[in-house]
């Protein structure tokens, strides 16, 4: 036979397994934002990655010289490094890159389209972190 005592809502008893139960599901989603930050900072770089095969594209780039450079980009290992972590390095980076595809398109068709996608990622960029302008 077991027996089980009964906690009531005012025992100390209880109020422990709630504090523990609450401490339990903080951690849980603590670890479950920084999961989903380490995400955004993974597609930031991957879109990086993803706009300078466009950057390598419009400067006409092809070839075995196109995958090397494209290679050497991808595994730099400043961008291995940043993925991981959460900072504000890897969104400045892809708005830079983001930046640099658009002015090369605009310099190649002097369509305002392309100088206001390059002002809204100096913008966004600048929001980001303020040394995007030395770019």
């Amino acid at each position: 036979m077991v027996y089980v005592l009964p906690i009531s809502p005012t025992s100390s008893l209880y109020n422990f397994r709630i504090s523990i139960t609450f401490w339990d599901i903080f951690i849980y989603t603590w670890s479950y934002c920084v999961r989903w930050l380490q995400f955004v900072s993974l597609f930031y770089v991957s879109s990086s990655i993803i706009y300078f095969s466009y950057i390598l594209r419009e400067l006409k780039i092809r070839g075995l010289t196109f995958y090397a450079l494209l290679l050497l980009f991808a595994y730099n290992p400043t961008l291995t490094l940043f993925s991981g972590y959460i900072s504000d390095d890897t969104p400045v980076f892809f708005w830079s890159t983001f930046v640099i595809y658009y002015v090369l398109k605009w310099y190649k068709t002097n369509k305002l389209e392309y100088l206001c996608y390059t002002a809204l990622g100096f913008g966004l960029g600048s929001l980001t972190k303020i040394s995007i302008l030395m770019l």
